[in-house]
């Protein structure tokens, strides 16, 4: 049970990590409280960043597949000849 937790937090953090590189996620801070000493940090999502980024995926991904297809059926062609 725990390598299963500690494997889902390792992803998460990836996913953190891809998403602030990839500008999905944005950190901000405001100056510090002097009374409370407290920070505020906002965290900001780009939905159309991701979305975008995703579509660019699923392009690549669908013309891999079709490229694999062809290959596969002229090989098919191929040995039908033989």
């Amino acid at each position: 049970m725990f390598s299963l937790i500690r494997t889902l937090f390792v992803l998460a953090l990836c996913l953190v990590g891809i998403g602030i590189y990839r500008g999905w996620f944005s950190l901000s801070s405001a100056s510090r409280d002097p009374q409370t000493n407290k920070v505020n940090i906002s965290v900001s999502v780009d939905a159309n960043r991701v979305k975008a980024d995703a579509q660019k995926v699923k392009a690549k991904l669908a013309q891999e597949v079709a490229q694999r297809v062809r290959q596969l059926d002229d090989a098919a062609k191929v040995q039908t000849v033989k």
